[in-house]
């Protein structure tokens, strides 16, 4: 089974993890969320997901987002969003999500919200 997500670089404590191109289009596949849960907590690391190249996000995703989230901070981890689009940033801003779900538009801007959490 293909991975939803490319390894991009990792740190000691920290992983950043690219979206692969067309990951939203693959989204509705059976078994999809289950998948992307499973590749942003197995690491057992902080993750950083470069959503960058993502022309869209559909509700789907968000789900397995929250709940990862929720699973990494249960043990001491963070998961940050990198580079989503304006409507995908507004639309998680929209659902009061932005607290659990952050959105920042540099690295450099990920990694200070990691350290902030006390998480990098």
């Amino acid at each position: 089974m293909r991975r939803l997500l490319d390894p991009a670089g990792e740190e000691e404590r920290l992983l950043l993890l690219r979206a692969r191109p067309g990951l939203l289009e693959r989204f509705s596949e059976a078994g999809a969320a289950r998948r992307l849960f499973d590749e942003l907590t197995a690491c057992g690391k902080n993750v950083i997901l470069d959503f960058a190249d993502q022309r869209a996000f559909r509700i789907e995703l968000l789900g397995a987002l929250v709940a990862a989230q929720c699973h990494l901070r249960k043990n001491g981890r963070s998961l940050v969003l990198l580079g989503p689009r304006p409507r995908t940033a507004a639309l998680i801003k929209f659902l009061c999500l932005d607290a659990l779900l952050p959105c920042c538009r540099e690295l450099s801007e990920a990694r200070q919200h990691l350290q902030r959490r006390g998480a990098a």
